[in-house]
């Protein structure tokens, strides 16, 4: 009989391929905010009571933790709430596990600056913006735990059932299909990686017994324009219209310019690097080859 694996936010953009992955070794159950089948609970992550009814109750032999506020300008205008979400939850956890259980935590590379990369899993953090400093904080919780698994991944694309709600993708298919001339970002680095990488990587730790700190990213730089005209380029449409920035785009929350992770710790063990950009491009134009969404002319007047 499996044993039972907790992914908390697993009805996530990136739950939906932890799942999956995870489902081989474990009896997964998932949680969001409602129910979505037999295998799903309804969970407020803020609240402490709820959370730790769900962990008497399963004494899931290993947690995921994927669910966060990602949107760095909503955070920056909800601090506090950011924090609820995003960093108490994992002292409580912490608290409520059992030390030899695993505890699977998902962080971020804006907890950088962005000013002196590559970085390496121990170098300092300095987070220049609300999100970054909740993921931090809530990094300590999950490091100072025995069972404490930490990976910290970039920006991350992947596709739901809808590719208009494709997060990277949908953004890069809306940018080439404007009515009118747009100015792309040509500064900050962006390191995109596949959500079906990071839920393989996932496993992989947990399956390996891993304990301690990793980074999973993709290895080649992309800004917002180049990555434009690459799908471009791999959908054969023009990219005239598209034109490169030299400056940052005003936002609520500020961005670090260049927050690559090294790989190194990932790397020695032995294990595969995730797909680069374009193979990944290629395979969410053939998962949606004839729908509409990546059709030219969909939108246009």
């Amino acid at each position: 009989m499996k044993s039972t694996c907790l992914v908390i936010g697993g009805s996530g953009f990136l739950g939906r391929e932890t799942v999956p992955a995870l489902s081989e070794r474990y009896h997964v159950l998932s949680t969001g905010r409602r129910e979505h089948g037999p295998d799903t609970l309804a969970l407020d992550l803020r609240d402490a009571d709820a959370v730790a009814r769900v962990v008497h109750d399963l004494r899931p032999a290993a947690v995921v933790a994927l669910a966060a506020y990602r949107d760095p300008d909503a955070c920056e205008d909800a601090p506090e709430e950011t924090r609820r979400l995003n960093t108490e939850p994992y002292r409580v956890l912490t608290r409520l596990l059992a030390p030899e259980t695993p505890l699977v935590f998902v962080s971020t590379d804006y907890v950088f600056d962005g000013d002196h990369p590559p970085y390496h899993e121990h170098d300092e953090r300095r987070p220049v913006n609300v999100y970054g400093e909740s993921k931090r904080d809530a990094e300590d919780s999950v490091a100072s735990f025995p069972g404490g698994v930490i990976v910290r991944v970039p920006l991350l694309m992947g596709w739901t059932a809808d590719p208009g709600a494709s997060g990277f993708f949908s953004q890069l298919i809306g940018d080439l299909r404007a009515r009118e001339p747009r100015l792309l970002d040509d500064t900050l680095a962006r390191r995109p990686t596949w959500t079906r990488d990071a839920a393989r990587a996932i496993a992989r730790l947990l399956c390996n017994h891993e304990r301690g700190m990793f980074h999973f990213s993709t290895s080649r730089r992309w800004t917002r324009y180049q990555a434009a005209v690459e799908m471009a380029g791999i959908m054969g449409w023009p990219h005239d219209h598209c034109r490169p920035s030299d400056a940052e785009v005003p936002r609520r929350a500020r961005r670090p310019r260049d927050a690559q992770l090294a790989m190194s710790t990932w790397s020695a063990r032995g294990y595969p690097p995730p797909l680069e950009f374009p193979g990944v491009a290629r395979e969410f134009v053939r998962a949606f080859a004839g729908h509409p969404f990546l059709s030219p002319e969909t939108g246009k007047a």
